[in-house]
Formats: structure tokens, C-alpha cells, sequence
């Protein structure tokens, strides 16, 4: 999955929130691997492009991938308006 206009705050926010609000394992600073409720994705950040790469790599066989594509893209929202 492949996020636009993702500033450098929208991803602060968005890292912040995964950490503290939903209690998400995220390692590195622009790219790592995001663990939490069963799911494991890699992600990179380019700030330059303002682009967020997200790679699923495991997730519960019950949780569509597009329920948590949808989940991203509300969690990146919320962020914006932060």
C-alpha cells in the first residue's frame, strides 16, 4: 500500500499514535516494521516524496487486508488534523 502527502508531521502524529494510543510496536524512524493485534507490516517513509509505503506481511487469516488498509488510511486522517 502506497500513502500521498503524508508530511513529516502527519507521520510524526501517526507514529505517536500507533505507540501510545493503540499500544503498537513500531521500530526505526522512516522505515521498520509496525507489530500490533496480530498484524505485521513494514513500512517506509520518505519525506522528500512525502510517501508511506506499508507491506503486510502477516495477519490474522480472518482480517481482510482491506479492513486494514482502511484502518491506515482513518489512523492517517486523524493524524492530519493534528
Amino acid at each position: 500500500m502506497q500513502f500521498t502527502g503524508i508530511s513529516q508531521a502527519t507521520f510524526n502524529a501517526l507514529r505517536t499514535k500507533l505507540v501510545t494510543t493503540e499500544g503498537t510496536e513500531v521500530t526505526g524512524t522512516t522505515e521498520g516494521t509496525i507489530n500490533g493485534k496480530g498484524v505485521t507490516a513494514n513500512y517506509r517513509y520518505d519525506s522528500v516524496q512525502q510517501t508511506l509505503s506499508v507491506d503486510v506481511v502477516r495477519r490474522p487469516f480472518f482480517i481482510p487486508a482491506s479492513t486494514i488498509e482502511s484502518q491506515i488510511r482513518d489512523a492517517i486522517a486523524e493524524s492530519q488534523k493534528a
